[in-house]
């Protein structure tokens, strides 16, 4: 049995309201010269796996503030 989607259907630009519009105008692609010259450096994949661990990094961040994690105690690696 195929299981319905209860994603919300995709918009194309010119269906959104004057507020969702400015959103979406604020958010699609990153600033051009900046962007591009990563590319440049790292390639496609390069910038996408940075952008990937970033985005991971600031999540985890996040969670650890959210719930407060103490940093832990100082361990003796070396006897």
């Amino acid at each position: 049995m195929r299981r319905r989607s209860t994603r919300l259907p995709l918009l194309r630009p010119a269906e959104l309201t004057t507020g969702q519009r400015a959103l979406y105008d604020a958010c699609g692609a990153p600033p051009g010269l900046l962007s591009d010259t990563a590319v440049a450096r790292l390639g496609r994949p390069g910038f996408d796996a940075v952008v990937f661990i970033v985005i991971h990094y600031l999540a985890l961040g996040t969670l650890l503030n959210a719930y407060d994690v103490p940093a832990g105690r100082a361990v003796a690696w070396l006897p």
